[in-house]
């Protein structure tokens, strides 16, 4: 099983990755992997496990109560009866990627001055709905930085300044064009175009 976690989710949610892997095993149903990682025997838990139980049901990721013994700290009657709330499933729910791809389909320019840029659409449609699927992390990785990249366009056209030509949108997803463009940030001050009338 390979599990990859989007670190701008952790960032946001002031997860850690333990806590983001025991949410995702549990909205996925897998109790045999928790016990085999967090579980010192089947029917007992770690009690660093139960103490993460109860402080993720304290900040609003699980519903508490109902899925341990109190009487006995350390015992886990069933973990199936641990309750998500809704900040969590929205981790891991990802709404239909069909809607992605056409709203990222739909920001992306069309041409470039004459030259195409919508290219081999079914390719492109197969790769980014495998990097975005179950991954909603990376969608709003590539929504922002595809904005950055065109209204960093924008402020270079205004200025005059050159701007290299778009990549059609096989290359551009094929080579995570996205990443350049997540940190940029417009300084779009039009001050020094002011003229001084006479």
């Amino acid at each position: 099983m390979k599990i990859e976690i989007e670190t701008s989710e952790l960032e946001e949610s002031g997860l850690f990755p333990s806590e983001y892997v025991f949410l995702w095993l549990i909205n996925n149903k897998n109790y045999s992997l928790i016990q085999k990682i967090y579980c010192a025997y089947e029917d007992k838990i770690s009690v660093y496990l139960y103490d993460r139980i109860k402080e993720l049901a304290k900040n609003g990721w699980l519903f508490e109560g109902g899925y341990y013994d109190k009487d006995e700290i350390e015992s886990i009657v069933d973990l199936s009866k641990i309750v998500l709330r809704q900040k969590t499933l929205d981790l891991f729910i990802t709404d239909d990627v069909e809607t992605k791809w056409f709203h990222f389909k739909s920001i992306y320019p069309i041409k470039d001055n004459e030259r195409r840029l919508h290219d081999s659409q079914d390719n492109c449609k197969e790769r980014f709905i495998k990097l975005v699927l179950n991954k909603p992390g990376t969608y709003k990785e590539i929504i922002r930085g595809l904005e950055n990249e065109l209204e960093g366009r924008r402020v270079a056209g205004v200025r005059r300044n050159f701007f290299p030509a778009m990549k059609l949108m096989s290359s551009w997803i094929n080579n995570k064009q996205w990443l350049t463009y997540l940190d940029y940030e417009s300084t779009t001050d039009f001050s020094e175009d002011k003229t001084e009338s006479i």
